[in-house]
């Protein structure tokens, strides 16, 4: 009996895999040994000869871990290569998201195998023969590549997703990039999104870029809007110190102002590192949690429920709060400036908001703000209001209708969000 060469074994070993990728670039056709075999004009004992007997653990289980490896090996290479040709490393993280979603629409039988049942089941069985062990190091080895390529994105996520982690652990935050990448990826094949209310974008860059912003409370180009739209507090909190003629040094480390700068420098500096270590990650987590006030760390991990909405605000001198504006437009809102009751009136009653931000004195009118809590509210169908004022008792209750009073920029944005985070409940 003639027993076939190495050389031949492993030429016929790549045609029947090359048979096996097209067989499974097509819907319909069944994905059998038989099939694989006709395709290269062979007989149906040629898988045998490559991949070893079926009751050993050779045939179709090893040909399925040869291609799984082969396609494991492709994506790995397609999402390396998104990330290393992106300019920086959050948009990297984007562009490997979006490779491997592309990778799933654009080879699905082979997706699925790589990730089935069947392939895990081959994982995990003992071959009494070598071909099958040969065919799970492949894939073993296939597989941690893909996975390095995801840990090596996440650990350069330091200023995004990886501060923002739980567990601080790259390989924790990997896993669930993981997850849900697979998830978008499941639900697309299998034709989920038009059964259901949630209709989203079929272009594998949006979809990974929604993907991930829902795995982070914030992004870091998220956070260093966040820093900025703290420093225009601090110019807001400066101006109405100057207004008032200073603040008594009782109001020690937890001044809005003087937390603001600190964390903007070092929101500067870290944009200059192209790729911190993790001692320098660490340190520079440290140093902001030393200087961040009690709303940047709010802001941290809520800073969503500001991007995106829609605030009325009602001022007769309407570059009087230039800062406070500033400061919610930096984190995505979108502010409507209008001078008086009437103009507010009329713009309700075209448009929708989600929160209302008035003064009370207009003019020599002082209650004109009071006076339209009930009307604005009404109009705007329920929206909460807030009432922020020149100054204000630190004892004076909470007008009638309203959310809440403040005088103070830090306590504002704690109200704003009080007030978006009970409407989106």
């Amino acid at each position: 009996m003639t027993h076939p060469s190495s050389d031949s074994r492993r030429e016929l070993r790549s045609l029947l895999v090359r048979a096996a990728r097209e067989i499974l670039a097509e819907p319909e056709t069944p994905f059998e040994l038989r099939k694989v075999a006709e395709r290269v004009g062979k007989s149906r004992t040629a898988p045998y000869v490559a991949f070893g007997k079926t009751e050993e653990g050779g045939g179709l289980s090893a040909l399925r871990l040869a291609v799984a490896a082969e396609g494991l090996d492709e994506l790995a290479q397609t999402m390396e290569d998104a990330a290393e040709s992106s300019p920086d490393a959050e948009s990297g993280l984007e562009a490997l998201a979006a490779a491997y979603l592309a990778y799933a629409m654009d080879h699905p039988r082979v997706f699925r195998l790589v990730f089935g049942a069947e392939v895990a089941r081959d994982l995990r069985r003992r071959f009494s023969s070598p071909d099958g062990g040969r065919e799970q190091e492949a894939v073993a080895r296939a597989r941690a590549r893909m996975e390095r390529v995801i840990l090596n994105v996440i650990e350069a996520q330091s200023p995004g997703y990886m501060r923002h982690s739980p567990s601080g652990d790259e390989r924790v935050v990997s896993g669930a990039i993981w997850a849900m990448l697979h998830g978008v990826a499941t639900l697309t094949l299998d034709e989920q999104w038009g059964l259901t209310r949630v209709t989203p974008s079929e272009d594998p860059h949006e979809l990974a870029h929604w993907t991930l912003r829902f795995l982070t409370h914030a992004s870091s180009r998220a956070l260093r809007d966040v820093a900025l739209a703290l420093e225009r507090a601090k110019e807001a909190k400066e101006a109405k110190e100057a207004k008032s003629g200073g603040l008594s040094a009782s109001h020690d480390g937890r001044i809005f102002a003087s937390a603001a700068r600190p964390v903007v420098s070092a929101m500067a500096a870290y944009r200059l590192e192209e790729s911190p270590s993790m001692r320098q990650v660490k340190a520079h987590h440290e140093r902001l949690e030393r200087t961040a006030s009690p709303a940047l760390h709010r802001l941290r991990a809520q800073w969503s429920l500001v991007e995106g909405a829609r605030i009325l605000w009602v001022d007769d001198h309407p570059e009087s709060p230039r800062h406070e504006r500033e400061m919610f437009e930096g984190l995505g809102a979108v502010v409507t400036m209008v001078r008086s009751t009437a103009e507010a009136a009329e713009v309700l009653d075209g448009a929708r908001f989600d929160l209302i931000i008035s003064d009370i004195r207009r003019g020599g009118d002082a209650k004109a703000g009071l006076r339209a809590i009930k009307p604005l509210r009404e109009l705007g169908g329920g929206v909460p209001l807030v009432l922020y004022v020149g100054s204000t008792d630190p004892g004076r209750a909470v007008p009638a209708g309203a959310f809440g009073i403040t005088s103070d920029p830090e306590e504002l944005l704690h109200l704003v969000l009080d007030a978006l985070g009970r409407g989106k409940r």
